[in-house]
């Protein structure tokens, strides 16, 4: 759509909502007004509350029209930038045309503070009625509501924590040696953070490539489509700017997806996290990054298209300290044998899971409620309960021979079998089997020639040790 179609939509939308603010504004305006009147007339003391009542109610319209002002100024900026120069797409945001870039964050922050409290203002209404009521009737019940408070005690630390952690790094910035960063190539520069951090294993840094989509109801869902983790563990420079400066060098695959936010329901977005735990509050600050592909490709060489999220082991992979992973030689080929992954240590969580299902199934049953409640209870509940007993029980199989690939899934004698014929498998690699800022757990991905690839959901904690069973896996795939 041309940037002239796109800024009227956006006005003409913006028209109407700005009428519909400037309605609640003028209401608020006269409930201060009229409090001023009754203050003179009636009183100080119900006026201020009118006044007080008219500011509150005034300041939310007010806020509202300026992010809106503001979001349309913006608006017409950006699609000025997208006129002059609509082959380079990096230029259209001013951080990403200086190579300066800002942590993301502070919406969080704002929305974590927000609704603590909000949380703790209802909850402590509720807890002080129910001890009214607990004083007059004597029925402890009423007391239950003392919980609500208690939990909004950790929602206030919660967003204590993320205010002071914003308030220490607030000022953090990332200095690209070049922009945009181009596919195939390296990410070069330097996190600048302003308190000196020492930590005694250094930093994690972890850059990232997103898918982003939307459904149908607003929600938005990242996918790793590839990850590369590093930590700088040297010593750390300190420049005039900063007390603590971490250099950042990571390579970028040249099968990589560049940065694409041009669709708002499918977009692919690039960023660099570093994190640590050091005294106070913990370092943890993520970076959007510029990565595009500026060169034009060779058209001898057609880009080779990889599933989404695989991603191709390390070259200097190497074999762990220790591994889950058994690996046996049969008469048929190679087996790798992927044992449950939790074992004996997953027993427990699955008894609580199920009988916290068959508790709550059985209390809403005994309460009278319609049996497709409690089916449904039991139905969401089966999810954590199988959850646990793959983890427990489950094993996974992948067998490689002169006949092809064979991946076999087994739970307490049950087996699931997929099959791939001589040279259906191209290659293995990882896969992140996590959402982004969750502990990363990884799997092998098996690709497959012009069909989807096959998944072993063996769930390695250790991506050292993913890398070297994916290489070991490429080492006897036949050619």
């Amino acid at each position: 759509m041309p940037p002239s179609r796109v800024r009227s939509r956006l006005e003409s939308v913006s028209i109407g909502l700005i009428l519909f603010l400037l309605l609640f504004i003028f209401a608020g305006l006269f409930v201060i007004v009229e409090g001023l009147r009754t203050a003179m007339r009636q009183g100080l003391l119900p006026g201020a509350a009118m006044v007080a009542f008219g500011v509150f109610f005034l300041s939310i319209p007010s806020g509202a029209l300026a992010l809106l002002i503001y979001g349309r100024r913006e608006a017409r900026r950006q699609a000025e930038r997208r006129a002059a120069s609509p082959d380079r797409p990096w230029t259209w945001r001013n951080d990403f045309a200086t190579g300066i870039l800002r942590p993301e964050g502070g919406a969080e922050t704002g929305f974590v503070t927000v609704f603590s409290l909000f949380w703790n203002a209802a909850a402590l209404a509720g807890a002080w009625a129910g001890v009214r009521e607990y004083r007059q009737t004597g029925d402890w019940r009423f007391l239950l509501v003392l919980l609500f408070p208690a939990v909004g005690a950790a929602f206030l630390y919660w967003a204590f924590m993320h205010t002071w952690r914003r308030h220490r790094y607030r000022k953090s910035i990332l200095r690209l040696e070049t922009t945009p960063v181009e596919i195939g190539g390296r990410l070069k520069g330097t996190i600048l953070i302003p308190p000196r951090l020492d930590p005694a294993a250094g930093f994690k840094l972890t850059l990232d490539c997103l898918r982003r989509t939307r459904d149908s109801d607003n929600d938005t869902h990242d996918r790793i489509l590839w990850e590369e983790c590093t930590r700088v563990t040297g010593p750390v420079a300190s420049w005039p700017e900063a007390g603590t400066a971490i250099p950042v060098s990571i390579q970028i695959p040249a099968e990589c997806e560049a940065w694409d936010d041009a669709a708002p329901d499918r977009q692919v977005i690039w960023r660099l996290g570093v994190a640590e735990d050091v005294p106070g509050a913990n370092l943890e600050q993520v970076f959007e990054v510029p990565v595009f592909r500026t060169r034009p490709e060779d058209p001898a060489r057609p880009r080779e298209p990889l599933p989404e999220g695989f991603m191709r082991p390390s070259a200097r992979a190497i074999a762990p300290a220790s591994t889950r992973a058994l690996i046996e030689g049969l008469p048929e080929g190679t087996e790798f044998v992927f044992p449950p992954a939790g074992g004996l240590r997953s027993i427990p969580a699955f008894l609580i899971a199920l009988a916290v299902t068959v508790g709550i199934a059985w209390g809403i049953s005994k309460a009278g409620a319609p049996l497709i409640f409690p089916l449904a209870v039991s139905a969401f509940g089966l999810i954590p309960v199988l959850a646990f007993l793959w983890s427990a029980a489950g094993e996974v199989r992948v067998l490689i021979g002169v006949r092809g690939v064979k991946l076999t899934y087994r739970l307490l004698g049950i087996h699931k079998t997929w099959k791939a014929g001589p040279g259906e498998v191209l290659e293995a690699g990882i896969s992140v089997m996590a959402q982004p800022r969750q502990t990363p757990s990884y799997g092998i991905l098996l690709r497959r020639r012009n069909t989807r690839p096959l998944y072993v959901l063996a769930m390695l904690a250790d991506r050292g040790e993913a890398e070297w069973i994916a290489s070991e896996l490429n080492r006897r795939l036949p050619n």
